[in-house]
């Protein structure tokens, strides 16, 4: 069919959107395309070839435990989306240890030793309001 009537398939396949296999003898030979989807797939190309650009810096980062600032994602191109209730789903799923203190300084490995010690108190420091 396409050997005859190529402007028409082409047509078609335009206003489908469809991926068409193209066949000699039961043996695939190509794959036409829609321009969108062919637009489509070119853009997920791009992005995965940036994302693997990108892999190494992510991995080195994600190993030393730093965060990657949002302006070197959207540099790289990486264009992540704010959506708040994936993050939220993420963050949710990933067990959280505490591992520095207020002013990033590493908290210890090992806890003190906790002895109970008698408070001793007067009676008359105790005030009552009303």
């Amino acid at each position: 069919m396409l050997k005859n009537q190529q402007g028409q398939v082409f047509r078609e396949i335009a206003a489908t959107g469809e991926t068409v296999l193209v066949t000699n003898r039961e043996r695939v030979d190509g794959v036409l395309l829609s321009p969108e989807a062919f637009v489509t797939l070119r853009d997920a190309a791009a992005a995965g070839e940036r994302l693997l650009a990108a892999l190494p810096l992510l991995m080195g980062a994600a190993r030393s435990r730093v965060a990657v600032p949002s302006e070197a994602a959207e540099t790289l191109g990486l264009g992540l989306a704010e959506d708040w209730r994936a993050l939220n789903e993420l963050l949710s799923a990933i067990p959280v240890a505490r591992s520095h203190g207020e002013d990033g300084e590493p908290l210890p490995r090992e806890r003190p030793p906790l002895r109970a010690q008698p408070v001793s108190e007067d009676d008359e420091e105790l005030f009552f309001s009303s």
